[in-house]
């Protein structure tokens, strides 16, 4: 069937000849006389002793005009097959029958004015209507937007339940409303989401604010808390002192010191002054502890002065192996080009042999002529190697591609580090009142964190009950806190299970490849498969598969897939590499 199409300054016609015989039945009367929604406006005229019929599309595109140049999404999809059935099962109610209507991208019409569609009825046209579905549904296929999951879901189900015998009007609607209940409860739950993530996003800052306002008043506290502890230490030493002298005074004066007391009052003298030497041994200790990790600290900033050091430093070579995929072009294609080339210049040659660019009497050459010819072979050879290395032309193959790494060794400076600090300070002599106290510092001083700076607070003997300040940080810190603990997110597992024997191979790199050569991921052996015969490929979680231009072809779905051109892998997707077939799955 064709059609012809005919403008002038009011309006535009779609012309078809009408059915030989069949121009006198009901059907086109009612066409004629009755203006029936979703269908083209239609005249019969008798013209050179035939009947044509004059359907108005003023103002109206094609559906192949339409979507020619973009991609079809999940609403203009839906609306388009929505519009198509409403319109064929209104039609039964002016006694049209159904495969009378011409389901075809090139006779459904779009009005963007009023967004709707209309289609053309032709009287006694007799084709199946479900088979003109199928047809159209394998059109829509080809234009869809893969990125576009919902769309693709659609049309592969409408596709799948087409083909079936018993497909009737109430299974498309049914399919067409399921759909978008799913969509729309998809749709709501994603912006309930949103909006609990706004709130609980609202709720942690609200939260952040107060802990760091809560931080900031507990050092405060803590700045005041540390000053009072000083003052009261020194006042009970103080008052320590003055009550020991006015109760040695008072015995004295008195007289009342019996032996016993007498003794007793010497052996508390000596204790004091043993601690009041300990104190000062203990000081001294302390001392040399703090000078001892401030220049095993600054120990790290002297790079290169320290053999203990550069030993430590040596750099090692990490070698890191990955796979690429490179294009390349076949031996033949470089020696056709070579082959052009030197016929370009035989023929320049030969031109010179035969005197075509000389002058008319043939005494020199014609510069015009040399001129002319040199630039008709360079566009000849131009044309010749844009066309020998078309992108069509080329062909992939994986490569393997080594990398070097180098690391610095910090880890191991670090530890040297921490190793030389603890040794250091064990050498040091402490006395026995602090052999606990050092015990603590060496166990738990490391490079590079906050237990340098802390306050260690010990006490000096068994028998003093009182806890003594050993060692306060005059550096002040803030120290970082953690709100939550976020677990990561779990990675899939993708796999492909053999139809055959059930066996699962496991997707662990991208790009995957599949073929029969032994360079591949997938290695297939059978005589029907390509050596490199498609590729599978992730991009934001999603993976599509890309036929290699095999010989026998990759089918998704019993589909066949076009060369070089990525599809959409869906879960549970059936992958038929030439007779070989798989089952995608996503763990």
């Amino acid at each position: 069937m064709l059609a012809e199409y005919i403008r002038d300054m009011h309006k535009n016609y779609m012309v078809i000849k009408g059915m030989e015989g069949h121009c006198n039945g009901y059907k086109v009367k009612i066409l004629l006389n009755n203006d029936i929604n979703g269908v083209l406006k239609a005249e019969l005229r008798y013209i050179d002793q035939m009947d044509l019929f004059y359907y108005d599309i003023t103002g109206k595109i094609t559906l192949y005009v339409k979507y020619e140049k973009g991609p079809i999404h999940y609403d203009e999809l839906k609306s388009l097959i929505d519009n198509i059935l409403q319109i064929v099962a209104k039609s039964e109610e002016f006694l049209l029958s159904e495969d009378d209507f011409v389901i075809d991208p090139n006779y459904i019409y779009y009005e963007a004015d009023s967004n709707t569609y209309e289609l053309c009825y032709l009287p006694d046209y007799r084709q199946d209507f479900r088979g003109q579905l199928e047809s159209l549904f394998e059109f829509l296929m080809n234009k869809i937007d893969y990125k576009d999951e919902e769309a693709v879901v659609l049309i592969y189900a409408l596709y799948k339940e087409v083909k079936e015998i018993n497909c009737t009007y109430d299974k498309l609607t049914k399919m067409l409303q399921d759909k978008h209940k799913k969509k729309s409860q998809r749709i709501k739950t994603d912006l309930f989401d949103e909006e609990e993530n706004d709130e609980n996003k609202m709720n942690a800052e609200d939260k952040k604010k107060s802990e760091d306002k809560k931080a900031e008043v507990d050092n405060k506290r803590g700045k005041l808390l540390k000053e009072r502890e000083k003052q009261t230490l020194q006042e009970k030493k103080n008052l320590g002192k003055k009550n020991l002298e006015k109760q040695s005074l008072k015995y004295f004066n008195k007289g009342k010191i019996s032996k016993k007391k007498e003794a007793e009052r010497k052996i508390g003298i000596n204790i004091k002054q043993n601690m009041e030497k300990g104190i000062i041994a203990n000081t001294n200790n302390r001392l040399k502890i703090q000078e001892s990790i401030a220049s095993l600290l600054s120990f790290k900033k002297e790079k290169g002065t320290n053999e203990n050091e550069r030993k430590y430093q040596k750099p090692f070579v990490e070698e890191i192996r990955s796979e690429k995929e490179v294009y390349y072009y076949h031996p033949v294609i470089y020696l056709m080009a070579g082959g052009s080339v030197m016929l370009g210049i035989l023929c320049f040659i030969l031109a010179l042999y035969f005197k075509l660019l000389h002058n008319t009497f043939g005494n020199r050459l014609d510069m015009i002529k040399v001129l002319s010819y040199l630039i008709i072979i360079v566009l000849v050879e131009v044309y010749i190697m844009v066309k020998l290395f078309d992108k069509k032309n080329r062909n992939t193959k994986t490569v393997t591609d080594i990398e070097y790494m180098e690391s610095d060794g910090s880890q191991n400076n670090n530890m040297t580090e921490l190793g030389l600090l603890k040794e250091s300070l064990s050498n040091i002599n402490y006395g026995e009142d602090l052999k606990d106290w050092s015990k603590n510092i060496i166990s738990n001083i490391s490079i590079g964190d906050k237990k340098e700076n802390s306050c260690y607070i010990s006490k000096v003997n068994e028998t003093d009950e009182s806890t003594r300040l050993l060692w306060i940080s005059e550096e002040e810190e803030e120290y970082t806190k953690i709100l939550c603990t976020i677990m990561p997110e779990k990675e899939p597992v993708y796999e492909i299970h053999t139809i055959a024997d059930g066996s699962v191979i496991k997707v662990e790199s991208f790009p995957f490849i599949i073929g029969k050569s032994n360079t591949v991921n997938l290695q297939i052996k059978s005589p029907s498969v390509s050596r490199f015969h498609a590729k599978i490929t992730l991009e934001e979680k999603e993976a599509f598969i890309t036929d290699l231009g095999s010989t026998n072809g990759t089918y998704l779905n019993k589909i066949k897939l076009l060369e070089h051109k990525p599809y959409l892998i869906g879960l549970e997707d059936e992958l038929l590499f030439a007779d070989v077939g798989y089952i995608w799955r996503v763990i």
